[in-house]
């Protein structure tokens, strides 16, 4: 993997982070999720991170490594992958109770 997929996967990563700790801080006062994350996604657009290298990141995160980063990363989209299928199974389910 290059250094710009790394850095690109470590920003993701952070975002995750960020948006988990902005959602917790700052109450929805929106309709919907979407409408929420727009405000929090104007914040994370100009942060400084997007403009540092790799090595400029992670020196600003001690005690984070590039590895753990990743595999949060990783283990997130793993759970939100199988949150979205349960859904689908579950509304699969529904239908076919209401069409029954």
């Amino acid at each position: 993997m290059s250094k710009l997929d790394l850095r690109s996967q470590v920003i993701d990563a952070l975002r995750i982070l960020a948006w988990n700790q902005y959602s917790q801080e700052n109450p929805n006062q929106y309709s919907t999720i979407l409408e929420w994350y727009q405000e929090f996604k104007q914040i994370w657009d100009v942060h400084e991170f997007h403009s540092m290298t790799l090595t400029e990141i992670m020196n600003e995160l001690p005690g984070y490594s590039i590895e753990t980063l990743i595999k949060f990363r990783i283990d997130y989209y793993k759970k939100k992958a199988n949150f979205i299928k349960f859904k689908e199974q579950k509304m699969n389910l529904e239908k076919i109770y209401l069409n029954s």
